[in-house]
């Protein structure tokens, strides 16, 4: 399928961050932890790069609900991927577990009209317009998330 747009999002020097240790139970119930908040605020604070931002713009205004859904593809550039024996690190994170905050934080209304760092101009879009989603881990000395958002036409019945 032929994107309609297509950018790709960098967050460089970001680690990926566990949707497990994402919320603690305190006595008044379930919180965000203190390491989620740091790592969203992060997150805002590179997607609201220039850079980013033009990008961002370019995809919200090329977007139509009645028309369009988003294929998103996820790249974790780590130096924590393998360990010196060569096996897969106990240190890294499941893929299914990172996903979740990163399409929160690029996705939801709810942060797009938050300033810093409790939020940052986004696709301001509910991620149920997320049709397909893929995400790799790869090895590399330069710690990085890229994201590649391409808006492609829904399927017709």
């Amino acid at each position: 399928m032929t994107p309609i747009c297509e950018r790709t999002l960098y967050f460089f020097g970001l680690k990926t961050f566990s949707v497990n240790a994402a919320y603690v139970r305190t006595g008044h119930g379930v919180t965000k932890s203190s390491g989620a908040r740091e790592w969203t605020a992060q997150f805002f604070n590179l997607l609201a790069s220039t850079e980013n931002q033009e990008k961002i713009s370019e995809l919200k205004s090329a977007f139509n609900p009645a028309l369009h859904v988003y294929h998103i593809e996820i790249i974790i550039n780590t130096p924590d991927l393998y360990t010196a024996k060569g096996e897969v690190s106990s240190r890294t994170h499941d893929c299914s577990n990172f996903e979740k905050g990163i399409l929160d934080c690029l996705m939801l209304p709810k942060f797009n009209d938050e300033v810093f760092p409790y939020g940052a101009p986004n696709l301001n879009c509910d991620d149920k317009f997320v049709t397909r989603l893929v995400s790799e881990k790869v090895p590399n000395k330069a710690r990085s998330i890229g994201i590649k958002v391409a808006i492609v036409e829904r399927p017709k019945y």
